[in-house]
Order: structure tokens, then C-alpha cells, then sequence
């Protein structure tokens, strides 16, 4: 290789190293048209992402920080005993008392049982099953040390304050409370499949937490990906027009239905005549239906709910606080014990 190659190999990684060093100094940011934009700008063009960024961001920092300080933890114990943290941890799995011939006998009994059993003998798994009841109770006296050593030495968490999101309820459809100390907001189409595969979820929330929820309905079709969820949101906000309790009649049973036939569900004559089952006047829902307002009602709430980083559905707000998907139960119920 000759010097004049040699050295330009030298400049480029130079080069590359003080890109590096200078984009570490450097906020994450965009360029358009000659004008940068950067978390700033985000936070007040877009704070609903901005708000979901900082609380996953916080989220991310709080697991690191733990494992942190139960590593700080295990080498406090550690030093004590005058031990690096692998050799006490070691000595903690070499006290266990090795499984019983009666006990790994008794393991493969109750594994033979199982639907996972292909038919191995006794000698051919002993030794793996020994060395699983063993590898169990390590695990065990490790969680029982630490939980020692962190009620000796004191482990507390102080999580950062979860970013809010105002959320206007205004004239939209409520249930529960209106008076509840947490208000779920759910952003929702009918057309939908994890809106549909939530409502379970939801109802058992309402049915568990009663008067303690206001729960508000807000219309999202996403009409590229569902053209027919429109129509079903304008027969519900008619239905709403004329009474609130058939509404949420008329909401529940659209999903109910969609679950068993999607298709036939969002078919228009099948969803008027849904409603003319809830004794809603045919004639004012007709007329409602022609009213160019009811229409603009659901695009309102479209782009209010886009103004708060609303992109899909379901979407959840929890007293503000932002839930996106159709999350498990437990999801939900931690944020609701903890505003409570």
C-alpha cells in the first residue's frame, strides 16, 4: 500500500471519528429545506408523541437504573463477606441441599402426566430433572438473599412524574361516573379488530371499578384501512343524538356482532336496522344521517384526537395518560389502582 493511500484511509477515519465526537455533543434533530428541527419542535408541534417518547424514555431509564442498583446491592453484600459478587453468589447456589432420589422421582411422575411427554424413561431425564429442581431452588435462595440484603441495606424508587395529555371530553358519549376520580377516554373503530379484541377487557374494567371510572367514547374510523367503520360511527352518533343509553347498547352490540361476522355487521341496512331495534326513531334517524354536521362530528374528533398524538387504534388515555393498543388487562388496571 503506498503513503498517499495510506494516508487517505488515515483522513477518512479521522474524519469519521470527528463526526462522531462532534453528533455526541449533538440533540437528535432533521433538516428540511435548511431548517432544523429537533425535540423542541416536537414537543410543541406533536406533544402526544412527545409525551409517549419521554415516558418510554423514563421507562427505559427506571429498568436501567434498577438493575443498577441490584447489582450495587448484590457487591454491597458482597464486600461484607469479603467475596466478589459471582463467588457469593456461587457459594449461595453450592449450599443447596441436592433433590432427593424420591423428589426427582416424584418430578417425572407429575411430568409424565403432561401433554409435553414423549415418552423418555426415568434413566434417560434423572439427570436433567436433578438438575433442574436444582437450578429452581438456586433461583430461589438468590431471590430470598437479595430480598435480605435489600431490606439491610434500603432500596427505594422514585420513578419521574408520567406525562399527561389533556384530554377534551366536551359533548361526547360518557358511561360510569361523571364525577369519577379517573377518566378513561378510548379513542375507537368499529371496524377495528383490536378494537374489537379490547371490549372484553374494557367491560371487565367498567364492571370491576363501577362508579370509580367515567368512561368517554371518542369516533376514530381510520377510513383508508376501514372504509365501511364511518358508516357504523354515523348511525352511532345518531343514535346518540336521541338517546345516550342506546348508544352504548348500539356500541357494544356492533362489536359483539363484528366478532362473530365483520363483514355482514358493517353492512349500512344491517346497522340502521340494529339501531331500530333499540326503539330509536326511524324517520329522526334519517334525518340525521343526511345532516352534513354529524359527519363533520366524527372528523372533529379524527383531528383532535391526531392534535394529541392519537395515529391509531384503540388509543387510551387514562386520566391522561397515554395507553396505545388493545393492552392487557394488567396494563390497564396499574394505571387505574394508581390513580386511585
Amino acid at each position: 500500500m503506498n503513503h498517499l493511500k495510506r494516508f487517505s484511509i488515515l483522513i477518512s477515519i479521522i474524519g469519521f471519528m470527528l463526526v462522531t465526537l462532534v453528533g455526541c455533543d449533538q440533540r437528535p434533530s432533521v433538516v428540511v429545506g435548511g431548517t432544523t428541527y429537533d425535540i423542541d419542535d416536537l414537543k410543541a408541534e406533536d406533544p402526544g408523541a412527545y409525551g409517549r417518547l419521554q415516558n418510554e424514555y423514563n421507562q427505559n431509564l427506571m429498568n436501567a437504573l434498577q438493575n443498577l442498583a441490584a447489582q450495587k446491592i448484590w457487591e454491597r453484600g458482597a464486600e461484607e463477606k469479603g467475596l466478589s459478587v459471582e463467588d457469593y453468589k456461587n457459594q449461595i447456589r453450592t449450599s443447596i441441599p441436592e433433590a432427593t432420589e424420591e423428589e426427582i422421582r416424584q418430578t417425572y411422575d407429575q411430568f409424565k402426566s403432561s401433554p409435553n411427554f414423549t415418552g423418555e424413561s426415568y434413566a434417560a431425564l434423572r439427570d436433567r430433572i436433578a438438575n433442574h429442581l436444582q437450578s429452581q431452588r438456586a433461583d430461589i435462595a438468590l431471590r430470598s438473599e437479595f430480598q435480605q440484603l435489600v431490606e439491610n441495606y434500603g432500596f427505594d424508587v422514585q420513578p419521574a412524574p408520567i406525562l399527561r395529555q389533556e384530554v377534551a371530553v366536551g359533548d361526547d358519549p360518557v358511561r360510569l361516573n361523571p364525577d369519577a376520580p379517573v377518566t378513561v377516554v378510548e379513542f375507537s373503530d368499529f371496524d377495528c379488530y383490536f378494537c374489537r379484541k379490547v371490549q372484553p377487557t374494557a367491560a371487565r374494567l367498567r364492571a370491576e371499578y363501577g362508579d370509580k371510572l367515567r368512561w368517554v367514547v371518542k369516533d376514530f374510523p381510520l377510513d383508508q384501512l376501514h372504509p365501511d367503520a364511518r358508516g357504523a360511527h354515523l348511525v352511532a352518533n345518531c343514535v346518540y343524538r336521541q338517546d345516550q343509553n342506546s348508544y352504548w347498547k348500539f356500541f357494544d352490540e356492533v362489536f359483539r356482532r363484528g366478532t362473530e361476522n365483520r363483514e355482514q355487521t358493517m353492512q349500512r341496512e344491517n346497522l340502521i336496522a340494529l339501531a331500530g331495534t333499540l326503539g330509536i326513531d326511524m324517520q329522526e334517524l334519517q334525518n340525521c344521517l343526511d345532516d352534513p354536521a354529524i359527519n363533520q362530528e366524527i372528523n372533529d374528533d379524527i383531528q383532535y384526537g391526531q392534535t394529541i398524538g392519537v395515529g391509531g387504534t384503540p388509543a387510551f388515555f387514562i386520566n391522561g395518560i397515554f395507553l396505545d393498543g388493545a393492552r392487557p388487562y394488567e396494563d390497564f388496571k396499574e394505571v387505574i389502582e394508581a390513580e386511585l
